[in-house]
């Protein structure tokens, strides 16, 4: 399929049958050209089949580059700084879909060719305002994130807003599409369409403390510590797999349970457990009390239990941990 600008793509007659579809693909397929062993997670997006030309377009929201800078900053002392690498694009493809790529496809609603203009009518918009993946949504233990889950949405009362991720820009998609074509033509409850959601797990009972960030605050200083440590107790877990294909250097897969569990171990060396630090999606930073591990919890089975972050699918939940 060929990558267009919102203007550029082709506009259907008003009378036209378009077909619309929730479309799912492996994480990072793209790059790896297979079903990643480390993640078995999904990228989403919308796709759009009109019925009388056979063409196809498709919707999806994708980070620039996904590796680790996504979601553990480098601390820039230098200049007094966390950099992240976040950036991110909302954008639309034409042509014949790519169904070895968008291996799991589902019919959600047929829609008539106005309702898809007026919904690129409307899609610059959102082109212009997502420019930023944020992978993570804090949410209390245990507690499953509310669905369907849009993009900053608080997960609880008192907690900062989510991730901004391609489920979420989605279902901000086909929610616009409705509100355009109305709720009947839809097939399915957007609560149970298929999804990949990452969280880090809160303390039951605890509420997140937002950060003064102001340089050379005691957050502030806080802040830069607790990174430098993370990326000093990951630095050995980050050198077992290649970011770009989630492959040990042998060439076999590491899931994610073993990065998990591989994970807690280096960072109770560290000097900052007990507590984690969360970015939002309007980059404001919070600190947050991770779940107790109890004492004696060994092997990657028996720490699933002791959650400090984790991946979950939809509609089957897989849970992956760390601490």
């Amino acid at each position: 399929m060929e990558r267009k600008e919102i203007h550029e793509l082709t506009r259907p007659h008003d009378e036209d049958d378009i077909e619309v579809r929730w479309l799912m693909s492996p994480l990072l397929k793209a790059h790896a050209g297979h079903v990643l062993g480390m993640f078995g997670l999904w990228h989403v997006g919308v796709g759009f089949h009109n019925k009388r030309t056979g063409l196809d377009t498709t919707f999806q929201f994708a980070a620039v580059n996904f590796h680790v800078q996504l979601v553990v900053p480098e601390v820039d002392r230098a200049n007094n700084k966390l950099v992240w690498d976040t950036a991110a694009d909302v954008y639309g493809e034409e042509g014949q879909l790519d169904v070895g790529y968008w291996i799991k496809r589902e019919r959600i609603a047929t829609v008539k060719g106005s309702h898809y203009n007026e919904l690129l009518k409307w899609m610059p918009g959102i082109v212009d305002k997502y420019k930023n993946y944020f992978l993570f949504n804090l949410q209390p233990s245990n507690v499953p994130l509310p669905q369907p889950h849009l993009p900053g949405s608080n997960s609880a009362d008192n907690f900062p807003p989510g991730g901004a991720t391609c489920s979420d820009v989605a279902m901000l998609i086909v929610n616009q599409l409705r509100d355009i074509a109305g709720a009947s033509v839809f097939l399915k409850d957007f609560a149970v369409l298929g999804r990949s959601d990452a969280m880090l797990w809160v303390q039951p009972g605890t509420t997140p403390r937002q950060l003064d960030m102001t340089p050379g605050s005691a957050d502030f200083e806080f802040a830069m510590h607790w990174f430098e440590q993370l990326n000093l107790a990951l630095g050995p877990v980050k050198a077992m797999y290649n970011t770009a294909t989630g492959l040990t250097p042998e060439g076999t897969s590491y899931s994610i349970p073993q990065l998990a569990y591989d994970s807690l171990m280096a960072i109770q060396q560290a000097d900052i457990s007990g507590q984690g630090i969360y970015m939002d999606a309007t980059w404001n930073y919070y600190v947050y009390k991770i779940p107790d591990v109890p004492v004696g919890v060994v092997g990657v089975e028996a720490a699933k239990t002791f959650a400090w972050w984790s991946f979950t699918n939809l509609p089957e939940t897989e849970i992956a941990f760390a601490g």
